[in-house]
């Protein structure tokens, strides 16, 4: 394995030959990498509740041998952040425990993984009618993580919505 000593990034030259006889031949060389790896990924605050905490995500210390790196958030049921240059992301979660994980991918379409657990609260009446609130002037992005963050496994964002409106006694 050839090393590079800067980082933790092994590669590999594999060379392929084909001879006929010993006067004519074909080889090809083949470089064989390693998709990014090392990360790491840093959520604050570790808890929160779902609708109302607004949760930092930060990846870090990817090591790769082809840059650049673009970064997605993403829990395994819904993109929380597109796949873009920067590693920090602010967000809001659905309840229960979520899986977050932070995807680098290199410049070759390699892909390094990193995860975490957040626990996240349900929310609570008061909560509903701050987002209620929010969502009256809030841009599409936050319309999509409001929805993704108040629908619960097995259960409809209309269904949840109901439920809170009627659990905070609020005409519908």
């Amino acid at each position: 394995c050839g090393r590079d000593w800067s980082s933790d990034v092994c590669s590999s030259d594999l060379a392929f030959r084909l001879g006929a006889g010993a006067v004519a031949f074909a080889e090809l060389a083949v470089r064989v990498t390693v998709p990014p790896s090392a990360g790491a990924l840093t959520v604050a605050p570790t808890n929160g509740t779902a609708l109302d905490t607004e949760f930092r995500l930060e990846t870090s210390m990817w090591a790769s041998e082809h840059l650049p790196l673009q970064y997605a958030f993403v829990t395994s049921t819904s993109v929380l952040h597109p796949s873009s240059r920067s590693d920090v992301a602010s967000v809001i979660l659905r309840a229960g425990q979520v899986a977050v994980s932070s995807i680098a991918t290199d410049a070759l379409g390699g892909q390094g993984s990193a995860s975490v657990t957040v626990d996240v609260e349900a929310f609570d009446g008061d909560v509903l009618i701050r987002t209620l609130e929010l969502l009256e002037c809030a841009d599409d992005d936050t319309v999509y993580q409001v929805a993704v963050a108040a629908s619960a496994p097995n259960t409809s964002l209309l269904d949840v919505l109901v439920a809170a409106v009627q659990n905070a006694s609020i005409p519908l």
